[in-house]
Order: structure tokens, then sequence, then C-alpha cells
């Protein structure tokens, strides 16, 4: 499993991880399990999300072109 994606907060990695399920891609949001409710954990700064090495071009494109679409003047 290779790191595609590292978001700030839980609500980022799982729009992250739906924008990837849209594009047929399977990833895993790392140590979801430990993240509160309020998608926050004391000791971590960053969410990582995963995809197989396999798939990791296909997984950033896919990406990029989802924060080109939510980026401003675009």
């Amino acid at each position: 499993m290779q790191i595609v994606y590292r978001a700030r907060s839980l609500a980022a990695a799982q729009s992250a991880s739906s924008v990837l399920a849209q594009a047929g891609i399977t990833c895993h949001i790392a140590d979801e399990a430990l993240w509160n409710i309020a998608g926050q954990r004391a000791e971590a700064d960053v969410i990582r999300v995963l995809v197989d090495n396999r798939l990791l071009d296909h997984a950033r494109r896919a990406l990029r072109a989802w924060q080109q679409a939510q980026a401003p003047g675009f």
C-alpha cells in the first residue's frame, strides 16, 4: 500500500476515499478506527489515505482532478 493522500481531518480523508471509490479504486484510511467522532487524534496531525501500489498513478490522477475542481477559479 502507498500513501496517495494526506488529509488534515477525517472528513477530508473520507471525501478523498469517496472520490477514489467513484473512480473504481479501493482505498484504506490508515488507523481510521482510532479517530474520534470529531475527526481528531491528539498524537497525529495527518490522516493517510492508502491505495494498492498498482493503482497509485490512477489514484493520484483522480485526486488531482478532484482538487482542481475544488480550487477557486477553475
